[in-house]
């Protein structure tokens, strides 16, 4: 779980964080994890997908939790489970999915690297890993 705070970054006219920063703290938490554990730039990675569903406003000024898991692991390819908080309620401001495709330098897909592989499995439910 990520901790960020949010940001009055083109705040909504409606007194919520605009829906374009949930893909940033969604963004920010994946890669958080990615870099904290050693999976930098040398694992060359594109975004295949992204999707957010809204369940209820973050309002300014807040702290956002931020959960990931792994729902697929492939070959190539890491699908995250996301899920965004406002710290202190329990209830999912919005579930996100994310997709990255691990490339080579012509950006074709290549097999996860084993220690990247290692970061991402750590993320996998209990009953997958």
């Amino acid at each position: 779980m990520t901790h960020s705070p949010a940001l009055l970054v083109a705040p909504a006219v409606f007194g919520h964080i605009n829906n374009v920063m949930y893909y940033a703290y969604m963004d920010d938490a994946v890669n958080a994890h990615l870099l904290d554990n050693g999976v930098g730039v040398n694992y060359a990675r594109m975004v295949l997908q992204s999707g957010c569903r809204y369940m209820q406003p973050i309002s300014y000024p807040c702290i956002i939790d931020v959960g990931l898991r792994i729902s697929k692991l492939g070959r190539s390819t890491a699908t995250y489970d996301i899920g965004l908080f406002q710290a202190g309620v329990d209830a999912y401001a919005a579930q996100g999915t994310y997709t990255h495709c691990y490339v080579d330098a012509s950006g074709r897909p290549v097999s996860i690297h084993p220690n990247a592989r290692a970061v991402l499995s750590v993320l996998l439910p209990p009953d997958e890993n």
